[in-house]
């Protein structure tokens, strides 16, 4: 696709360095676009793969620490020098579009004012409503700090929305719920992962951590406020011998959930810090089943990492609320089970159905390869936003 926008240079800024938002940039970069990615180096969550290309500089950003992502004081320090260390990267390389994804929402207003004060324009790259998550998490906890704290989050969101020059959205949910706050310059291109499964790089590591003989159902992904470990543990101590959950998340929690495990008595379950990126698809091939949970209170949230399940094409067991906008996209289109956790007696039934009947797992796993060849091809996302970009710049 011939743009307006390939002699100028985008800036993509995501925090946690995400798959599709590293995607993009490569598939923007292999197109001949001149393209800046940046993400927050010290934070404990799985970054892509990352690839080098001529055409493509990729900064870390550092902090000089590990971004503090559960005390809410301390973590509002780092978002505000988060938020002025993007400033020194945009300052420096001076791109055309800055599009920010996965951002605190502190460092994404402070770095949405200062593009707003350069005339650089400003895409505001949504995948999560945090505002509705913090308060929605705090809830649960202190209705004081819901209302003040969760109240303050949700109208910095508002505010982030309203004058980003664009906002896209990665779920229909959530420009449904934009648009009810009076946001009208918002539009969905819905996320993805990308098919990368040539040349794989191979992974020991279910051979190194005796494994190998088991049938294995994995959970990959970070396990936060928006989750519950009870879930897993409840999944765990209902297998029989011949399977085993393993559970690949944040590693500063590892430890602490082994022991909780242990003191348990649950056999069948463990916990172990993120792999490296290069090795991830192989592991996710190389399970038999693949689950991902949510919390009914998280449904303004869409696990993405549900997508990189599909391009595995195994199994997928879900436990999260029916309404959510990947639960839906998995039964619409027959690609796994989604449950409730509030039913224990669905749940297994469910699960255990699904470890049994070969014929079912084939179906969702050809279903999988289907769908993700439909919809996740990379150069046709990256025309969605440069079609976008084209629209702006004009």
């Amino acid at each position: 696709m011939n743009s307006l926008f390939q002699n100028n240079k985008i800036c993509i800024i995501d925090h946690a360095g995400h798959t599709s938002q590293f995607d993009l940039a490569i598939t923007l970069a292999k197109n001949n676009y001149n393209v800046l990615f940046a993400y927050t180096k010290n934070l404990s969550t799985p970054n892509a793969n990352f690839q080098n290309h001529k055409n493509l500089d990729i900064i870390p950003l550092e902090l000089g620490k590990d971004f503090n992502k559960y005390n809410y004081f301390k973590r509002i320090i780092d978002e505000i020098r988060l938020g002025l260390i993007q400033i020194k990267l945009v300052k420096l390389h001076e791109p055309s579009i800055v599009q920010s994804a996965n951002n605190p929402l502190l460092s994404q207003l402070i770095l949405l004012f200062f593009c707003k004060f350069k005339r650089i324009l400003f895409i505001n790259w949504i995948t999560d409503l945090l505002g509705v998550g913090i308060k929605n998490t705090l809830k649960r906890k202190n209705a004081f700090l819901s209302f003040f704290v969760g109240g303050f989050f949700l109208m910095v969101e508002k505010i982030c929305a309203f004058f980003s020059t664009w906002n896209i959205t990665i779920a229909y949910k959530f420009e449904d719920y934009l648009k009810s706050k009076k946001i009208k310059n918002v539009s969905t291109i819905l996320n993805w992962a990308p098919l990368n499964n040539d040349n794989i790089t191979k992974s020991d590591f279910f051979q190194l951590n005796n494994l190998n003989k088991k049938k294995i159902l994995l959970f990959s992904g970070t396990l936060g406020k928006k989750h519950s470990t009870e879930i897993l543990f409840n999944i765990s101590k209902n297998l029989t011998n011949e399977y085993f959950l393993v559970v690949i998340t944040n590693p500063e929690i590892v430890n602490e959930l082994n022991s909780d495990a242990k003191s348990r008595n649950l056999s069948r379950i463990k916990f172990y810090p993120f792999q490296p990126a290069e090795k991830v698809t192989h592991i996710f091939n190389s399970a038999f089943l693949l689950i991902n949970i949510l919390n009914d209170d998280s449904n303004f949230s869409v696990p993405s990492k549900v997508l990189s399940y599909i391009v595995a094409a195994k199994p997928i067991f879900l436990v999260m609320p029916e309404d959510n906008e990947i639960s839906q996209m998995v039964i619409k289109n027959n690609l796994g089970v989604v449950v409730n956790h509030k039913d224990n007696e669905i749940l297994l039934k469910k699960l255990n159905q699904l470890l049994k009947d070969q014929e079912l797992r084939n179906i969702f796993s050809n279903n999988c390869k289907k769908y993700s060849k439909d919809n996740f091809l990379s150069e046709n996302k990256m025309n969605e936003f440069l079609t976008l970009y084209d629209i702006l710049l004009s």
